[in-house]
């Protein structure tokens, strides 16, 4: 196999682009072949199964290159709704678990953005597998965050032909290409905002037909890249060659078929890793730590060296590690009559797991029989801990009896985790205010040095200032847990707290310390790989877009300005509805997007059939957005101008909020009943 470098024709384009990746980066343009290996067919071979399945002929139009005409022919035999499902089944399925691919390498390449034509979700995983997960993914068809993200560099990954999650903004056939790349639509413009930025790398794509190389040509003069299967002969290579030069695109090629040569070609292009390598190190720990222990030949030698590195467990996100190596420990502890070692691993197993109360619960039962053969006093501190834990619901006193025991031990950490679940006890119970507050600065003046208890410490002593309205107390502590979080990597923690954070800054109508706040909580959250807190950042940030919209309307009527934070407001809310099956959730997110449906489509009856989607799981759970949904509805219905509905739904939202004994929202759904007089 010849390599890329030696390829004829490649002298002069390898040096020009190992130039662009140090001097101003490029933009991977990622095609359907990066995803091939990973399970997902070509979109000709897709199109060619859906024909078989519609009964139609596109063979032909195929051959010839005319995709867009293909999907629209199936599209017509069976129906959109068909189509769409076809692409959500076959592209919707998680990647097949690949090893040394050229997708695996992108990550090394990209600073900023990522495009793809495609719908899967391979850039998704081996970006968070390289601990460089997007701030965003935008493939809910609106290019609206796409040109924001391109002017500041955000790293973020475009989708311009839509999702396998959601049919929304999905461009398949010849009649959505023909409006989306019309010469004012906006992914027309986000294209040649793309292009002209920096030099694009094409990967896996076939750059032929392609409707968006014809808006390179109206980016200006820029030298792009494109990797591509050589021609045979000479003369084809250099007829292709020069076409491709007319559009500013020099070609790298490499032998058709020979796949392995982008891989070792891009392995060697990269820049090294730019990921923290924190998880990949504490994997890589384990399975280390598995290997000695299957080496050791007796029972006590095993056991001697995975209690010497079981710490390892508790930082990097590997308890699911510790469940299933040390499930085997624990056994091979009680065969062996090692009693404090059983209980030791049967209470840190059940710690991990608080959660669940029955496993909890099962776990100590069986730590219990160690109880009377271990003499070690931190051990036993830590099964009383947790057992104190599970019986707070169930025998309060004898709960409290050993948190207040273990106040006395000198163990570090244990003294200040007793302190907070003494609080958060006294707290339950109707205790005054500022006795749990002394306890919970208790708390965290007893985990000086002891930055993973100080973190929790300020995390619920700003949970409760919260509670009590006291906004700024509390702010300032969910940023200390921030900073004490960062310290210790833990990014869920960050984004929990940095979120937390935002909503109080935007409850106080601090815009600008909301939005900071939030997009920061993003990636953390991201890495953390909690796809809940993901959601929540998001809606928050789409509440906050939508606020600040409605200040600037205020001011300056329907500026651009208001328009682009509507839309924003607007696309993360349709990303984050394509990721909810149902639910209380997706009810309040249908809610809250009803308004902007309104606004941006004039839609009127879109907006109240999202709003009436919604009503019958927020009654059915009794929820507190049912007045916000019939307050939307009443809002949406006045500026339609559209009073007697308007009154009436204001009048709901007024019976609603009395019923609740909620005054202020009864007081405010009468008073827009009286402007609609």
């Amino acid at each position: 196999m010849t390599p890329i470098d030696e390829f004829p024709g490649n002298g002069r384009a390898i040096p020009a682009l190992r130039s662009a990746i140090t001097r101003t980066g490029v933009t991977p343009f990622v095609g359907a072949g990066l995803s091939f290996p990973y399970g997902f067919p070509l979109w000709a071979s897709f199109l060619r199964d859906c024909s078989a399945e519609a009964a139609v002929d596109v063979r032909q139009r195929i051959a010839r290159g005319e995709f867009e005409e293909a999907a629209e022919d199936i599209l017509a035999a069976r129906g959109r709704a068909w189509f769409d499902r076809e692409i959500s089944r076959i592209f919707g399925k998680a990647p097949r678990k690949q090893r040394d691919t050229a997708a695996e390498l992108v990550p090394r390449l990209a600073r900023g953005a990522v495009v793809t034509t495609n719908f899967d979700h391979v850039l998704e995983e081996v970006f968070l597998h390289a601990q460089l997960p997007f701030d965003h993914e935008l493939w809910s068809g609106l290019p609206l965050l796409a040109k924001r993200a391109l002017r500041e560099q955000q790293h973020v990954l475009i989708k311009i032909h839509g999702d396998a999650r959601t049919p929304r903004g999905r461009v398949l056939t010849r009649s959505e290409y023909d409006q989306h790349y019309a010469e004012d639509a906006q992914l027309a413009e986000m294209l040649v905002a793309l292009f002209s930025a920096k030099p694009v790398l094409f990967l896996g794509c076939r750059v032929e037909s392609d409707r968006y190389l014809r808006l390179i040509r109206r980016a200006g003069r820029r030298q792009h890249f494109a990797i591509l299967p050589a021609p045979a002969g000479d003369a084809s290579r250099k007829k292709r060659a020069a076409a491709l030069a007319r559009l500013g695109i020099r070609p790298i090629w490499y032998v058709d078929g020979e796949y392995p040569m982008i891989t070792a070609f891009l392995a060697a292009l990269a820049p090294a890793r730019r990921a923290n390598r924190l998880a990949e190190e504490k994997s890589r720990a384990v399975e280390a730590l598995e290997k000695r222990v299957a080496a050791a030949r007796t029972a006590d030698e095993k056991l001697d060296v995975f209690m010497n590195n079981d710490r390892m467990f508790w930082t990097g996100g590997l308890a699911r590690d510790y469940a299933r190596v040390g499930g085997r420990m624990l056994r091979l502890a009680e065969k062996h009559g090692r009693s404090c070692i059983a209980l030791r691993i049967g209470s840190n197993m059940a710690s991990m797991r608080l959660w669940d109360d029955r496993y909890v619960g099962r776990m100590l039962r069986r730590c219990e029989r160690h109880v009377p053969h271990c003499r070690d006093p931190w051990t036993l501190q830590d099964y009383r801990y947790n057992l104190a834990i599970y019986n707070e619901e169930r025998d309060r006193a004898f709960a409290r009896s050993i948190y207040r025991a273990l106040l006395r031990s000198t163990r570090p950490g244990t003294p200040a985790a007793a302190s907070r679940r003494l609080a958060e006890m006294e707290l339950e119970a109707g205790a005054p205010a500022k006795r749990v507050e002394r306890l919970f600065r208790h708390s965290i003046a007893l985990s000086r040095n002891e930055p993973e208890q100080e973190a929790r410490g300020y995390d619920r002593l700003a949970a409760f200032f919260r509670d009590r309205g006291k906004h700024a107390e509390a702010e300032d502590a969910y940023r200390r847990a921030a900073r004490l979080y960062a310290r210790l990597r833990d990014r869920n923690g960050v984004g929990g707290a940095l979120n937390e954070a935002g909503i109080l800054a935007l409850h106080q109508h601090r815009f600008r310390d909301a939005e900071r706040a939030f997009r920061r909580a993003l990636p953390y959250a991201q890495v953390a790989g909690s796809s809940d807190l993901v959601r929540a950042v998001r809606v928050n940030l789409a509440w906050l877009l939508y606020e600040e919209a409605l200040v600037l309307r205020d001011r300056k009527g329907m500026a651009p300005a208001v328009y682009r934070k509507l839309e924003e407001s607007d696309e993360h809310l349709a990303d984050v509805l394509a990721q909810q099956r149902g639910g209380v959730e997706r009810a309040r997110t249908l809610t809250q997007r009803a308004l902007l449906t309104a606004i941006l489509d004039g839609d009127i009856d879109a907006a109240i059939a999202e709003l009436a989607t919604a009503a019958p799981t927020l009654r059915k759970h009794n929820d507190p957005w049912l007045w916000t949904n019939y307050f939307n509805r009443g809002i949406v219905l006045r500026d339609a101008g559209q009073k007697a509905r308007a009154r009436r739904a204001f009048a709901t939202a007024a019976d609603i909020a009395r019923r609740r004994g909620n005054d202020a929202d009864r007081r405010r759904a009468l008073r827009e009943i009286d402007e609609c007089e």
